[in-house]
């Protein structure tokens, strides 16, 4: 009986040993491990994710399965309380100068629950992108070369990082990560390539160019632009004989030839050659809308044969030999004579 009672008293304090370390365990554990789970719950978001100088900035919480609403929120902005309230769950800052760092801290404090502290810096960089289209255009033309169709252009990529603030970081000593439209392109991503080299497709499709530009120490900026392209177009100067190629004014469609004869001289605009004589160049001069034969150059002589008035159309249409879609052509129509009133003249070539 003796044994009996001793086993059962056993069996008791068993119970009562292990329902008080499980009660410890419960109360030892239990506070970190809900601070743990709530803190996975709120996330803390930054748009733009990779912000430029001086943009506006909006930080917000969102939260899974926390009700954020009656939650004391207290913001902080590099140790200073910017905004508190009950559910303010967002607020929006400007980002510093390229380098600098703004600290947001923001400690929630849910109904019946333990403080939770969140945290984030934004250090935004500047990155600035130029482009150039491998196209031609006529010596001393002061605008800029256009992107057309199966031409390639080069984008450079200009980064203001700097390091604390106030070193700035050559470019060569930051990792670019370039994309075409939505396609990364591994070939020119990389340590140090701070440029892209792309060729247009031979339909008229655009095309956005994304650098997304990162230092050793995780900065961050991006860039990108649209990059639409154009129609090759070709212009006719008059050659003269005593100044050369009038460059500073295109004849117009209709103009009075004042002398017996005029030499025409056409200047393609943006297709890609590298050389008005281009070997990938074609020249095709009409009369009338004839084509005039064995006549691939850029330059022709039309001559009045007569002092009767008349008019003449003259045409050039210019050709990409290797990319038959790319043409761009203009037509001239010609008056000549002393008088309209006598019509007959003709012109030849």
């Amino acid at each position: 009986m003796n044994k009996k009672i001793f086993l059962i008293s056993l069996s008791l304090l068993s119970i009562f040993i292990c329902t008080k370390a499980i009660a410890q365990n419960t109360s030892t554990l239990s506070i970190p491990a809900q601070i743990s789970e709530i803190q996975e719950q709120i996330d803390i978001n930054v748009e733009p994710g990779v912000p430029n100088p001086g943009d506006s900035i909006k930080i917000s919480l969102e939260a899974y399965g926390t009700d954020l609403t009656k939650a004391d929120i207290t913001w902080k902005i590099d140790g200073v309380v910017f905004q508190k309230g009950r559910g303010l769950i967002e607020i929006n800052t400007i980002a510093g100068i390229a380098g600098s760092a703004k600290k947001i801290d923001v400690s929630i404090i849910p109904m019946n629950g333990p403080q939770i502290d969140k945290s984030v810096t934004i250090a935004p960089e500047k990155v600035d992108l130029v482009w150039e289209a491998k196209t031609y255009t006529p010596p001393f033309y002061k605008g800029k070369a256009l992107f057309t169709p199966q031409t390639k252009v080069v984008v450079v990529a200009f980064p203001n990082f700097k390091a604390n603030g106030t070193i700035g970081i050559e470019p060569g000593g930051l990792t670019y990560n370039w994309l075409d439209n939505i396609t990364t392109v591994p070939e020119y991503s990389g340590y140090g390539k701070n440029f892209i080299l792309f060729e247009g497709s031979i339909l008229h499709d655009s095309h956005t160019i994304t650098a997304l530009v990162t230092s050793d120490t995780s900065a961050q900026s991006n860039a990108f632009v649209d990059l639409a392209p154009f129609q090759p177009n070709v212009l006719v100067y008059e050659d003269s004989p005593l100044y050369g190629v009038l460059t500073n004014k295109a004849l117009p469609i209709s103009f009075f030839l004042t002398n017996s004869e005029i030499t025409l001289t056409s200047y393609p605009y943006y297709f890609g050659f590298k050389l008005k004589n281009d070997a990938d160049s074609k020249y095709t001069w009409s009369m009338n809308g004839a084509d005039i034969t064995g006549t691939n150059q850029p330059s022709m002589v039309f001559k009045a044969t007569s002092d009767k008035a008349g008019k003449t159309t003259v045409g050039i249409d210019v050709q990409s030999v290797s990319n038959f879609l790319v043409e761009a052509s203009q037509s001239l129509n010609i008056s000549f004579g002393a008088s309209s009133n006598n019509q007959g003249g003709s012109v030849s070539f």
